[in-house]
């Protein structure tokens, strides 16, 4: 997943104190989730800034696209895993990309992902 992130500002001008009191409140509270920073600019009246950073997520992959929607898959969801049946191994499950075995709670992988978005996982 790609992440950028791009600083917002947000002017505020108001006729008196109490005003500017009111705009701020209501305006940080709408960007609560950012943790807006005030910049006062009392030289120019009753000013300020806010200041904050916005976080962008950019997918890379079919994973990151079923992550941002919010959905998410484990090996245990996968039908294309087969039983490992010789006993050493520490994991119960293999596929062809983990030849080294994964267990039902391991991360689903892209390959999985890649073929959910094609429509060909739970036919």
């Amino acid at each position: 997943m790609k992440r950028t992130k791009a600083t917002r500002y947000v002017g505020l001008d108001a006729r008196s104190a109490a005003e500017l009191g009111e705009l701020l409140t209501a305006k940080c509270e709408e960007l609560r989730e950012f943790k807006p920073e005030i910049v006062w600019n009392l030289g120019n009246g009753n000013s300020a800034f806010l200041v904050y950073d916005e976080l962008f997520e950019e997918p890379e992959n079919a994973k990151d696209r079923f992550i941002l929607k919010g959905e998410t898959y484990t090996c245990g969801d996968c039908p294309f895993k087969y039983p490992i049946t010789d006993g050493r191994s520490r994991h119960r499950w293999a596929c062809e990309r983990a030849k080294s075995g994964t267990d039902e709670d391991i991360d689903a992988c892209n390959w999985f992902y890649e073929k959910l978005e094609k429509g060909e996982v739970f036919e």
